[in-house]
């Protein structure tokens, strides 16, 4: 229950929590302690706080046939820029390749980079677009999100575009005659002001109250730190037809 607590889980009853643990006692004895033995090694290190990423250890075991393996970790992949293809169903129901240019920034960066964003208090989304762009420049900020993209933090919005949308569509309203056809134009304009209406809401926020009302709130009262994902874009020039880019996730400290 403790497990399925800080993972949002149903709770299990006692009688089906003794069935469960009736199961499992030889494995918890053998191979799960030894396992949690292994673990705490390391995390006493973290505790530590010891820096030099060769103190560290990768362990491997095998009860069944008495073998045990600690080893150095393995040097982490490299994200480089680079050019992939996938195929997709064209036009004419033709299987074609397509090409996408992803380019890193900044080049060959590893599970453990990071973009820290250590400001020691919680920001306005406003106030945290605008350090980003300082602190990274020629990249701006088009997507803010936390566990998935289906629920963003902060999502560019063209105001100045759905503006000139909705000055174009009350003229058309003024020339209408037809009420199903006003009607339809109305329920278009009022989407339009629903979009506008979302940019200023979410400039507002403040990324904690942004990432608790897509995520919850918090189960440790005393964190400090959450990570968070992004889409960029360059502010020097236009993206390539079918490119992205590719940056570290922020480590955001606010306390």
């Amino acid at each position: 229950n403790l497990r399925g607590w800080t993972r949002r889980l149903k709770p299990s009853t006692r009688q089906h929590c003794r069935m469960i643990a009736g199961r499992i006692i030889a494995a918890v004895a053998t191979a799960t302690a030894s396992i949690t033995g292994l673990v705490f090694l390391e995390v006493y290190k973290l505790l530590q706080e010891t820096e030099d990423i060769n103190s560290y250890r990768w362990s491997t075991l095998n009860l069944a046939t008495n073998v045990f393996a600690i080893e150095l970790p393995p040097d982490p992949a490299f994200r480089r820029s680079r050019t992939e293809e996938r195929k997709v169903v064209g036009m004419t129901d033709e299987i074609e390749t397509e090409k996408s240019k992803i380019t890193c920034i900044p080049e060959k960066f590893t599970v453990y980079d990071f973009i820290d964003m250590k400001e020691g208090k919680d920001m306005m989304i406003s106030a945290f677009l605008k350090r980003f762009e300082e602190k990274n420049k020629g990249l701006k900020i088009s997507l803010l999100y936390g566990a998935g993209k289906a629920s963003p933090l902060y999502q560019e919005i063209n105001v100045a575009f759905y503006k000139n949308q909705i000055k174009t569509k009350e003229r058309f309203l003024k020339m209408m005659r037809n009420p199903a056809q006003k009607r339809l134009m109305q329920k278009q304009m009022d989407s339009l002001v629903a979009m506008i209406e979302k940019a200023e809401s979410q400039m507002k926020q403040t990324i904690l109250e942004a990432y608790t009302a897509v995520s919850g709130p918090f189960t440790d009262s005393k964190r400090k730190m959450i990570i968070l994902h992004c889409d960029v874009k360059p502010t020097d020039r236009e993206l390539e037809d079918n490119e992205t880019i590719e940056t570290p996730p922020i480590k955001y400290s606010f306390g």
